[in-house]
């Protein structure tokens, strides 16, 4: 238990990091610069895709929600 509540905390520090305005979302913005960070370089389309296939209710943000189950 105390390994999943650890992974839970890591999950929403990690998603705080990203939302960079605080807005308790993150834009494609936030995204592509996390991918950049992350030495993941890839076209603006490869970006969109995958931002896209996070945000699954299609509403332009990922939710802490949509980005727990991303990270699953």
């Amino acid at each position: 238990m105390q390994i999943a509540n650890f992974a839970q905390d890591e999950i929403e520090e990690t998603f705080a990091r990203i939302d960079e305005n605080g807005d308790h979302s993150i834009s494609f913005g936030e995204f592509a610069r996390l991918m950049l960070d992350m030495d993941h370089a890839r076209s603006q389309s490869e970006l969109r895709a995958s931002f896209d296939a996070i945000d699954t209710n299609h509403d332009g943000c990922v939710s802490l929600d949509e980005f727990r189950a991303w990270c699953r």
